[in-house]
């Protein structure tokens, strides 16, 4: 939201903000990405194990099992939440092998999405510099949609247009241009080369 405010507004300070968060950002999703990563691939068996001792309440265990239908650690007499389903001599198997598939497969889903948005982090927080150091009123607008855009073929045509007009308007003006005293003709709002165009040869010829 910080980066579309800063956006839609053209503020360099909110987009400097932006930046400036989004470093945190990044070193706290790659922290939880290491973590998530070693966590699954050092000792999460044993882990897990003592999780199930020490750590989850009979509150948790019960919902575990109930999840995965299973019933105690290794067997159910492994510290088992006794419920409906779950009890000594029960056929469902202990919960070990389960919750570790289930454990692996999810930590492998969360550090993978983690570590695959590391490049698309680094590229925002690139542009994200680059656009608070050089954001103008027209960030981005100002642009011709493609549609009025000039191509080859227009230019060819507006060439040949301007090619049209220019002979039609020397067809229109006088053969003989009025002289200075100097010998020049009068400019009349032309070019050397329009002058040295229109210049006529004046040859008298006399009767006898």
């Amino acid at each position: 939201m910080t980066g579309i405010t800063g956006t839609l507004l053209n503020s360099r300070p909110i987009l400097a903000i932006y930046a400036l968060l989004l470093f945190p950002s990044f070193f706290a999703s790659v922290s939880g990405g290491y973590v998530t990563y070693r966590k699954s691939h050092f000792a999460l068996d044993r882990k897990l194990n003592e999780a199930w001792s020490s750590w989850y309440t009979p509150g948790a265990r019960t919902v575990i099992q109930g999840a995965l239908d299973c019933c105690g650690w290794a067997s159910a007499a492994h510290g088992a939440a006794v419920s409906g389903t779950c009890y000594p001599r029960t056929p469902l198997p202990g919960c070990r092998a389960p919750l570790l598939n289930f454990e692996r497969e999810a930590l492998s889903m969360i550090y993978g999405v983690i570590f695959a948005l590391v490049p698309l982090h680094l590229t925002n927080i690139f542009v994200a510099l680059i656009c608070a150091n050089h954001v103008t009123r027209q960030f981005g607008k100002g642009i011709m949609p493609k549609r009025y855009r000039l191509q080859v073929g227009d230019v060819a045509k507006m060439s040949e247009k301007w090619v049209e007009e220019r002979s039609l308007r020397v067809g229109a003006l006088p053969r003989e241009l009025p002289r200075t005293a100097y010998g020049h003709s009068r400019g009349l709002g032309l070019s050397r080369s329009d002058r040295e165009v229109f210049k006529r040869p004046h040859v008298k010829r006399t009767i006898l």
